[in-house]
């Protein structure tokens, strides 16, 4: 259960499980909608993250914080964050009375090698927190960087195969596999020239974009119900049209987010891309 906590509770909460010399987790959302993990290992810090931010460069994100909910787990998520000063001095830098303005951090201007699309991080992210919850942005921010980045298939490839290596059931792992690998493939196609071209030689009458809308249209108002229609339109707009297999991929996706439950939206994806002829029926 999580606990709604103003910035001074918060770092009593941090400061007091690091005196315990515990093994813990907290996990939390600030109010301005970032993810926070802080890991600790016998009261060590070992762990910062806040939003897209890691190490110390979260610690001034963390001081943006007005409140966040907050939970605690007794046990430590399988990441570090490199170049961490000793826990005394995170626990001054993160003082509601520390002068924020004296504490610098180093950063490094993005190579185009290192630097990840947004785009394709966030769908990935989002794809893999069905299956692992919180921890699921700094694993992939971790697989990411190590790649270099998501710019091609290699890449991809080598990335989906790490983070498939996190998921304990073998059969969620190859299901996460196929989903990222049609969306991801979908994305990296749409953001290259011969990505906006029509598929070639399309089967008759299953990728021709009115007929295409009004088959996912009907099977997304099973799980949606009216708002469906109006939900097509806005996600095939937004890719310009189902031009091809990278557009529908994209779009099936898109209403998949629009699912609240994990089961049924996982359920309509390999639904649709079997109606769509994207999967063997």
């Amino acid at each position: 259960m999580s606990d709604r906590l103003d910035y001074q509770a918060f770092f009593d909460l941090l400061r007091t499980r690091v005196a315990g010399k515990g093994t813990h987790t907290l996990f939390g959302r600030t109010d301005s909608n970032h993810a926070v993990i802080i890991g600790l290992r016998g009261g060590e810090v070992v762990c910062v993250t806040c939003g897209a931010k890691r190490g110390v460069a979260a610690i001034p994100a963390l001081r943006q914080m007005s409140w966040g909910t907050f939970r605690v787990e007794d046990s430590l998520v399988p990441l570090q964050s490199s170049g961490l000063p000793p826990t005394n001095e995170i626990l001054a830098s993160l003082s509601p009375f520390a002068d924020l303005d004296s504490f610098k951090v180093e950063t490094k201007p993005a190579s185009a090698a290192g630097s990840t699309p947004n785009r394709e991080a966030r769908t990935l992210c989002s794809l893999l927190s069905r299956y692992l919850g919180p921890v699921a942005p700094m694993l992939c921010a971790e697989k990411i960087t190590a790649a270099g980045g998501l710019h091609n298939s290699d890449q991809l490839d080598r990335v989906l195969r790490q983070l498939a290596q996190e998921i304990g059931s073998a059969k969620e792992a190859e299901e996460f596999m196929t989903l990222a690998r049609g969306e991801l493939g979908a994305l990296l196609q749409l953001r290259s020239p011969e990505g906006a071209k029509p598929m070639a030689d399309p089967p008759p009458g299953r990728f021709a974009g009115e007929q295409a809308a009004a088959a996912l249209c009907a099977l997304v108002t099973d799980y949606l119900g009216p708002v469906a229609p109006i939900l097509c339109e806005e996600k095939i707009a937004a890719v310009g049209g189902l031009l091809g297999r990278p557009q529908l991929e994209a779009v099936i996706q898109n209403l998949a987010l629009e699912i609240g439950e994990q089961d049924e939206a996982r359920q309509f994806v390999i639904q649709a891309r079997q109606r769509l002829g994207l999967l063997p029926l």
